[in-house]
């Protein structure tokens, strides 16, 4: 669901047909996906080549083989094989109605949902082989369907405890998670029986049942954890109790060959779990590790959309949506806040001067001491270029000009030190309040720059509330 992506399909070959039938579809407007041959040239290189075929720019005809659609809108193309055991048995394909709206990026993220797509068709295979329970298979298509709709990290964790309560019996489940690198667990969520291991314990992959399970990335059977009076730890060797616990079956939840997690299931009654219950488990954390694993990448796509990638900061985009979400929220309690725009002093000449890698790092120390020296509440963004913004929370004008001069001073005090040199900066501040300087969006940025340039004309170095002298 991408700005630059208008259609998306998957295609699975039918050899009966010796055509690509599209399987799942994404599309923007009122297009009609096509059934495909598998002649056509673009799609020829897909399954000769077995690689990933970016065309920047394709005709009205090459669109013409995809959608059927009398507005052409499509300028773009990016396709990638789906495998399995080797063989191309479809494609993923993607339209913009962008010029060269695709790059080396873009096919690295192609190719892992491709390998998504590829994972959960073995693992579904793998499920026919052994298992026609109608009501397993239907567990299974129901995660299907709401692993890959809702991309929400917890719950999707929910989603797994769902299903395996129709599945499996238990008297206590948990899921871990792994952390430090992968030298820990913790505890994510437990349901059923509770003891001394609850959500949010920690323990080391070097110990117990389930520090196995995630170091060595295998699942684990065991059809009873006592062994006369002694017992086998599940995740601390200084456990001193098993709380009656005998049947274990626990489950890593990874993605290929990274583990993620685990799953494990445990009964008070001994020999409750067989191999049939592996695999069952064994496949539903793979279901679980690949969309956990999108989940991860889309969190991080949502992340780089709304991060200045140089400070760390908010970006104007994200700005903007605040902005709107604090004028919205100040109408409805009939709140102030107010709004900061500041600029680096002479940022142009520095950089003309030292460089522009030294004033990169400029921006990034600036950046760090408007943050510092603001609440944790306010909000802080990279406006463009040398500019900065700050959304002064739940604040009136004379609180504002106080935080405003704390940045001011801050930064004026400093010296900045790189590459063993020292660096002189100030900023100029322009303070505009909502609602009495401006009650619109456009207006109030409009506001507090025209103070951040009586600041400038004042001498640098000032903050200065729109409306007043100094």
């Amino acid at each position: 669901n991408s700005t630059f992506v208008a259609s998306a399909a998957v295609y699975l070959f039918d050899q009966g047909e010796n055509k690509l039938i599209p399987k799942g579809i994404h599309s923007f407007g009122k297009h009609k996906i096509k059934e495909i041959d598998t002649d056509i040239e673009i799609i020829c290189d897909i399954f000769d080549k077995k690689e990933i075929v970016l065309k920047k720019s394709i005709s009205e005809d090459e669109v013409d083989l995809f959608v059927e659609t009398d507005d052409k809108t499509f300028k773009s193309f990016l396709g990638a094989p789906i495998l399995l055991q080797k063989e191309v048995i479809g494609v993923l394909v993607v339209l913009s109605g962008t010029d060269e709206a695709f790059g080396e990026d873009d096919k690295k993220l192609i190719e892992h949902f491709a390998e998504v797509i590829e994972k959960t068709i073995e693992n579904y295979n793998n499920l026919f082989e052994y298992e026609t329970s109608s009501q397993l298979f239907s567990s299974f298509y129901e995660i299907s369907k709401e692993l890959y709709s809702n991309l929400k990290y917890d719950e999707i964790i929910e989603m797994l405890l769902s299903i395996s309560k129709k599945i499996f019996k238990y008297d206590r489940i948990s899921v871990s998670i792994t952390e430090d690198n992968g030298f820990s667990g913790k505890i994510k969520r437990v349901e059923g029986q509770t003891d001394e291991f609850g959500e949010g314990h920690s323990f080391s992959l070097n110990d117990g049942l389930n520090g196995w399970v995630m170091r060595k990335n295998k699942p684990i059977t065991v059809p009873n954890i006592e062994k006369g009076d002694y017992f086998m730890p599940r995740y601390s060797k200084s456990e001193k109790s098993n709380y009656e616990l005998k049947s274990f079956l626990s489950a890593p939840i990874g993605y290929y060959n990274k583990c993620l997690g685990a799953v494990t299931i445990e009964s008070k009654l001994p020999n409750q779990y067989e191999e049939r219950h592996e695999r069952v488990l064994v496949m539903l954390a793979n279901n679980i590790g690949a969309a956990l694993e999108r989940s991860i990448i889309y969190q991080k796509l949502e992340a780089e959309a709304t991060t200045d990638e140089l400070t760390g900061l908010h970006n104007y985009r994200a700005f903007r949506l605040k902005l709107n979400e604090e004028i919205n929220r100040a109408k409805r309690y009939r709140q102030t806040f107010c709004l900061l725009m500041m600029d680096i002093d002479k940022f142009k000449v520095f950089n003309d001067n030292y460089g522009h890698l030294v004033g990169d790092h400029i921006l990034k120390a600036i950046s760090d001491s408007i943050t510092d020296s603001l609440r944790n509440i306010d909000f802080t963004a990279r406006y463009g270029g040398e500019e900065f913004v700050a959304i002064v929370i739940t604040s009136n004008i004379e609180d504002a000009i106080i935080s405003a001069e704390r940045i001011r001073s801050n930064i004026d005090k400093t010296k900045f030190q790189i590459d063993g040199s020292e660096y002189h900066i100030t900023i100029s501040i322009g303070v505009a309040e909502y609602p009495s300087s401006a009650e619109t969006e456009d207006d109030l940025i409009n506001k507090a720059d025209k103070a951040l340039y009586q600041a400038k004309a004042a001498g640098r170095n000032k903050a200065i509330v729109y409306g007043e002298q100094s």
